[in-house]
């Protein structure tokens, strides 16, 4: 399985593909021409259980690591930093802004897509056993023949 940073950035390819195919219906064209998602900005968070330990390499910063208290903090200090960067006289800009109704848009539109995976439960998930049952024209006898007061011996015998 690969590392949670990983998998949130191929989560993030995917979401930017997946909103591409539907653009016509989520943004309304500027100028005549389509917008789409590919120039949006994905930034990358992992939370780590406030118990749990962050085990640093040195001479990486992990920046996108952090413990689950910290990500309120750490997703307003990116708001801020996008919000500087998506400015309109930004000549470095590499995002674009949306609108609360295009953002409303794509809510609606990701809801109303959702399929959620029919993952069977922990009872379904295991194997029953495979009971082989007598013919109805042969019986299997059991009788308790007690050899010891308190230790019943079965025996088993077949009537012909």
């Amino acid at each position: 399985m690969a590392s949670p940073i990983i998998q949130v950035r191929i989560q993030g390819i995917f979401l930017k593909k997946y909103l591409d195919r539907h653009a016509e219906v989520l943004l309304a064209k500027i100028l005549g021409m389509q917008p789409y998602f590919g120039a949006i900005l994905i930034d990358v968070l992992v939370a780590i259980s406030d118990s749990g330990i962050i085990d640093r390499p040195k001479k990486m910063s992990l920046e996108e690591v952090c413990k689950a208290d910290q990500i309120c903090d750490r997703v307003r200090s990116l708001q801020v930093k996008q919000q500087k960067e998506s400015s309109f006289f930004n000549l470095n800009s590499t995002g674009r802004s949306f609108s609360k109704d295009d953002v409303n848009k794509v809510v609606q539109f990701l809801l109303k897509e959702h399929k959620p995976l029919c993952r069977k439960t922990e009872a379904e998930a295991i194997p029953k056993p495979n009971v082989q049952t007598s013919p109805p024209d042969k019986k299997i006898v059991i009788q308790v023949k007690a050899e010891s007061p308190s230790i019943p011996s079965p025996v088993i015998s077949k009537p012909s």
